[in-house]
């Protein structure tokens, strides 16, 4: 009788075993089966971009332009001049108007002048970008998160240079040439906007504001024309961050289950993801327990962990992505990051303590988040787009406003003065979809601002959060359109730098 309960006993554990991994993995199928129904694409090859001709593909004057600027780090690299240099809240240091280029070191911009020099032809090449905005770096998205990117990197170098030549051009009083490089540079993000990963979506952002702080410079010029400032509001009125942002964590998506396929069909691949390493340093007898545990490990994951794991994991891409898309339908991103905080609250998909102790999985990922990790990676991505789309948005009516400048002689009393001559409508503030704030201060110059990340119109208060030393305009309490600081600010703002030192 013992062995033949034994047996029922082993049998009825192996039966549990297997409902208990079915279940999960009904769960899982049930669930992708939703999506597909709903149209979702869930596969790599479903999201492939399509390809760009050669005629039509703009990287071509990049890698050729590339091969000069990427070879050498110069001053340029190490002590660049930077563009809109916030000294205080609300107000940006004009760089060009400097009788010098400080950081760490101080340059003259005769030496500035002298390295750009070099590049020249590099420069001139990325112009050619802003006839073909749009590059195919022929990305195998099938390799995954093992994808190299080594193009992300010159790009963004490349928009940093063409910043650093409008600053010069700026000096010498060529507003047409620095007109161009800042679309050279707009052009450059726009070449980004098919690529589907977050972090290329990420630079490309970052492009953008590199492009906003050259324009801005631009701006302070007396010499700038309305020709020039109708070319550069056209140019950022095409840009569109929301397309490139969906089609990317689209893509993030059909990754994530291209490497839940890779991982249980290989522990190789298990083992390489969780930083299990197979050399080990002590006796025998505890290496073998190890390589126990590991195994133990994996199997748990393989049956048990993965499965629920990757179902939340999906569930809160889709949020995300439904979080997109009803900005895409024109909700303001206050209420659609608010739909997206509350779904995701609802999966219980929240930063967890770390296993701090190493108890369980000391030095490696821990496998059973790996797929709700990636989710909490990918959180801050749509407030990263907030930010930016407020700031084109910004940059795009103070263009409006310094137009009506131009040919009126002082600022307009309302935003809706610009309309139809200068905007086609009045702008709205993307975070709350109220009209972008705007005032005339008594001297005549003017207060445009955002209510910001937090969603609170602060009255266009510029200072940052308490406890913070610095001042980044979008991180203010408002997002206030910074105006030009005096010499006496500069003065005192670098004092204060040196004071520090």
């Amino acid at each position: 009788m013992i062995p033949f309960a034994a047996a029922v006993c082993a049998l009825l554990l192996i039966v549990w075993a297997y409902a208990f991994h079915a279940r999960r993995e009904w769960a899982l199928a049930d669930y992708k089966h939703q999506l597909h129904g709903a149209g979702e694409r869930l596969s790599v090859d479903e999201l492939l971009p399509r390809p760009l001709t050669a005629e039509s593909n703009g990287a071509r004057f990049f890698l050729e332009a590339q091969r000069q600027i990427v070879a050498r780090t110069t001053l340029l690299d190490t002590n660049p001049p930077e563009a809109m240099w916030m000294v205080e809240p609300g107000k940006a240091m004009v760089a060009w108007k400097q009788p010098d280029v400080r950081d760490e070191s101080t340059n003259t911009w005769e030496q500035v002048e002298a390295e750009l020099e070099r590049e020249r032809d590099a420069l001139d090449m990325l112009e050619e970008i802003i006839q073909l905005p749009a590059f195919d770096f022929h990305l195998d998205y099938h390799a995954g998160y093992t994808l190299l990117l080594p193009h992300l990197s010159t790009v963004k170098k490349s928009a940093q240079r063409l910043k650093i030549a409008a600053l010069c051009e700026l000096r010498r009083g060529e507003t047409a040439q620095a007109t161009t490089r800042v679309r050279a540079i707009l052009a450059l993000s726009k070449g980004l906007a098919d690529e589907r990963l977050v972090i290329s979506q990420l630079v490309r952002l970052s492009i953008a504001h590199i492009a906003l702080a050259a324009n801005w410079e631009l701006m302070q010029s007396s010499a700038v024309t309305q020709k020039q400032l109708a070319d550069l509001q056209n140019a950022w009125m095409s840009e569109d961050y929301l397309q490139g942002a969906e089609n990317a964590l689209l893509m993030e998506r059909a990754m994530g289950e291209q490497t839940a396929d890779e991982l249980r069909e290989s522990s190789a691949s298990y083992r390489a993801v969780m930083g299990i390493t197979s050399s080990r340093v002590g006796d025998w007898l505890g290496d073998l327990g190890r390589a126990a545990a590991d195994k133990g490990k994996e199997t748990m994951w393989r049956y048990a962990w993965s499965y629920p794991d990757q179902l939340k994991g999906l569930q809160g891409k889709q949020a995300l992505l439904e979080g997109l898309r009803r900005i895409k339908s024109g909700d303001p991103y206050k209420t659609a990051l608010e739909f997206q905080t509350r779904k995701l609250a609802e999966l219980g998909i929240e930063q967890r303590p770390k296993d701090d102790d190493g108890v369980l999985f000391g030095g490696q990922e821990d496998p059973r988040y790996l797929f709700t990790e990636s989710v909490l990676a990918l959180e801050r991505f749509p407030r990263r787009l907030m930010n930016a789309e407020t700031a084109r948005q910004l940059m795009i009516t103070a263009i409006a406003l310094k137009r009506w400048q131009l040919k009126r002689g002082s600022n307009p009393p309302n935003l809706a003065s610009l309309v139809p001559e200068f905007l086609q409508a009045v702008p709205r503030d993307p975070v709350d979809g109220q009209p972008l704030r705007y005032k005339l201060n008594p001297d005549g110059t003017f207060l445009l601002y955002s209510v910001g990340e937090d969603g609170v119109d602060n009255g266009g208060d510029p200072s940052s959060p308490a406890g913070t030393k610095t001042f980044p305009w979008l991180r203010g309490r408002d997002m206030v359109w910074p105006g030009p600081a005096t010499d006496a600010e500069v003065s005192a703002h670098r004092e204060k730098i040196q004071g520090r030192h």
